[in-house]
């Protein structure tokens, strides 16, 4: 991972296509119920021929009908599908809303995957509007207070939260492998054993400690203290709760014990190497899971429309990142290298680094 702001790709999604291609929706007769897989199949075809706005209201529909069903998987799948989609078609803000008012599917895992990108696209709009959003002033009030009036501190207090709820998780979630949500989320060419990071808890572990570490969502105490904190407790991963960092060293240290405890020696080595190398004065280089956004197929026949620009520390690196995108061999917003998040017909939308 990288340091600092430029750390901080985090999350995002690469919405792969659909991989079913029924036809459909088009042939059936108004107020019948049209199947998960050939609704898919008929948003599949618009998608094939770029035609994103008219997609958009269907995958809607489709969300509705899953709700309504109690269809968790489809639920999830059109929920993500269509807060990305919105951020692309119109801006971070609107995906932030949709989310946020959207209902959560009730399964643990599935409520997971929904948590983590809500806190991607609080991210994305917090890196679109960074300017204009640090010279707002705090607003004290005893109700909600509008995105658009909240401060930074604000939205990345949000943010953690999201994080934080989808890791609360991971006692129900248990050793889940990561093939369960491959609908949403792909590991990339950094993609680790199964042995080493094989399970769902690993993935929600890794994304939140990188949020914790992420120097973007601290407060300036949070960047002021870090050289007084406790090193060797850090290392320990025993440090008091307090900091971002010594969060992120109770996560990954949670993580570690619970691999030992199930005699998964290796996977548990690898969280111990994690949390070491994102200590100060570790080697802030390593690469665990990405997410970017794209547009709703698979990489290999994605639609070559300008994707919307993925976090980074500074405009030019932004310019850099957006610019390696559109020379990737698959056409899709996320490095090869990335750990991709993915829904619809391959890929979706989360939070990684």
């Amino acid at each position: 991972m990288c340091r600092g702001a430029a750390a901080y790709r985090l999350w995002a999604v690469v919405l792969l296509g659909l991989a079913l291609s029924l036809p459909g929706l088009a042939a059936a007769s108004p107020g019948e119920d049209v199947p998960p897989s050939t609704a898919w199949g008929e948003i599949d075809k618009l998608i094939a021929e770029d035609k994103l706005e008219e997609a958009l209201p269907r995958v809607e529909e489709l969300l509705g009908a899953a709700r309504k069903a109690g269809d968790e998987e489809t639920w999830t799948r059109a929920l993500v599908q269509a807060a990305g989609w919105r951020a692309g078609l119109h801006s971070p803000e609107d995906a932030v809303r949709f989310l946020k008012e959207q209902p959560r599917p009730t399964d643990a895992l599935h409520r997971a995957v929904v948590d983590l990108y809500y806190a991607d696209a609080l991210a994305r709009y917090l890196q679109a509007h960074g300017w204009e959003i640090g010279q707002r002033e705090k607003v004290e009030s005893e109700g909600e207070i509008p995105l658009e009036r909240q401060t930074r501190e604000q939205i990345a207090a949000a943010a953690l939260a999201a994080g934080r709820a989808a890791w609360s998780l991971r006692q129900e979630i248990g050793d889940t492998p990561l093939s369960r949500i491959q609908r949403y989320l792909q590991p990339g060419r950094s993609s680790y054993p199964a042995a080493v990071r094989g399970t769902v808890r690993d993935l929600i572990a890794y994304l939140y400690a990188g949020m914790l570490e992420n120097r973007i969502l601290w407060s300036q105490e949070d960047s002021t203290a870090v050289e007084t904190l406790d090193l060797p407790a850090l290392i320990r991963g025993d440090a008091p709760a307090g900091h971002p960092l010594q969060e992120m060293a109770a996560v990954l240290g949670d993580l570690e014990a619970w691999h030992l405890a199930a005699g998964r020696r290796e996977a548990a080595l690898e969280a111990r190497r994690a949390r070491l190398v994102q200590l100060p004065g570790g080697r802030w280089a390593w690469p665990p899971w990405r997410s970017c956004w794209s547009r709703g197929r698979s990489p290999a026949t994605s639609p070559r429309r300008t994707p919307p620009p993925s976090p980074a520390a500074t405009p030019g690196r932004a310019r850099r990142g957006e610019s390696a995108a559109r020379r990737s061999p698959n056409g899709s917003s996320c490095p090869s290298s990335s750990f991709r998040a993915c829904g619809a017909t391959g890929s979706a939308a989360v939070p990684s680094r």
